[in-house]
């Protein structure tokens, strides 16, 4: 990716959350239904998501694990994801960058995802 493209990926993550720190998704008027939940009755792994993130960024953080945990545990590992993608190849924490992207790592981060599925809505969570 070009250094053009990074900077509009980045200024358009940075939009989003600005816009979803100052709008509340559970209001009617920006309430958007999951199309998975929608066409199966379950719940996806990424439902409740904008709620979730909407509560950490107001500072709620009990409330966002209520919304969706798998978020509140899963955001520290995509931000490291981001951040070391950023980094030039020669910086201190390619070892970092390496790990993180390791087929390991990333096949049971996907492991984990997928568990949640299954696990939320057995649960009903």
């Amino acid at each position: 990716m070009t250094q053009y493209g990074k900077l509009t990926l980045i200024l358009v993550a940075v939009a989003m959350v600005v816009a979803l720190a100052f709008v509340d998704p559970t209001s009617p008027a920006w309430h958007i239904h999951c199309p998975f939940y929608t066409l199966t009755g379950l719940r996806c792994p990424g439902c409740g998501n904008q709620r979730a993130l909407h509560s950490l960024l107001s500072g709620q953080l009990y409330k966002a694990i209520g919304y969706n945990l798998f978020l509140v545990i899963a955001l520290p590992y995509a931000v490291a994801l981001l951040v070391t993608g950023m980094l030039p190849r020669r910086h201190a924490l390619t070892a970092l960058r390496r790990w993180l992207r390791s087929k390991t790592v990333v096949a049971a981060f996907v492991g984990t995802f997928c568990v949640w599925m299954v696990v939320r809505n057995i649960l009903q969570i």
